[in-house]
């Protein structure tokens, strides 16, 4: 009599889709309160893709309670003329220093989330593109525009506001910003 055993799904108690800013970000700020996480990113690779945010004050505050606030200042030049921290962030910078702050082993790439599904007793079971399945107590989507997870909440997909922005990061040779007044 032949027998079939099914092997068990990989577990994993937090997992956190996308490694871009709010994924490394969350997976932080999860670390240093001592609760394991794993972020799935769908990309073989850190993404550091697209340019420069403008941080504000309030974003230091958020920098600095994930413990990285003095790293990124230490690496952007306060803009000049205001009251409030200021400073032009390159992502790529941003992104290098969460990630270099995560334990090993926290991010998987080439880990695209494809569905997901609830088994009932609130473990949800992702679908991996490799066919392989990973099941989650707790699921947090930072996985983007096009996300899986939204989706399977059942929020309304995103519409385009008409709206465009342009955006730019300049350095002087001293590779400090400088401004007029």
């Amino acid at each position: 009599m032949a027998t079939t055993t099914r092997q068990k799904d990989a577990a994993e108690d937090v997992v956190i889709a996308g490694a871009g800013v709010a994924g490394l970000a969350v997976a932080l700020g999860l670390h240093r309160k001592g609760v394991r996480s794993v972020v799935l990113e769908s990309s073989p690779v850190l993404r550091t893709s697209g340019f420069a945010i403008m941080a504000w004050t309030n974003a230091f505050r958020a920098l600095d309670a994930l413990g990285v606030g003095d790293t990124i200042r230490s690496k952007h030049a306060q803009i000049q003329g205001g009251p409030h921290e200021a400073r032009c962030v390159q992502r790529n910078v941003l992104l290098e220093t969460l990630e270099a702050e995560l334990p090993r082993g926290t991010i998987r790439y080439s880990s695209k989330i494809v569905s997901v599904d609830d088994d009932g007793d609130g473990t949800k079971i992702l679908h991996l593109a490799d066919g392989s399945t990973l099941r989650a107590k707790v699921l947090i989507g930072c996985d983007g525009i096009n996300s899986v997870v939204a989706r399977w909440l059942g929020l309304a997909k995103l519409s385009d506001s008409g709206r465009t922005a342009t955006r730019g990061h300049a350095g002087t040779p001293t590779g400090t910003a400088s401004s007029t007044r």
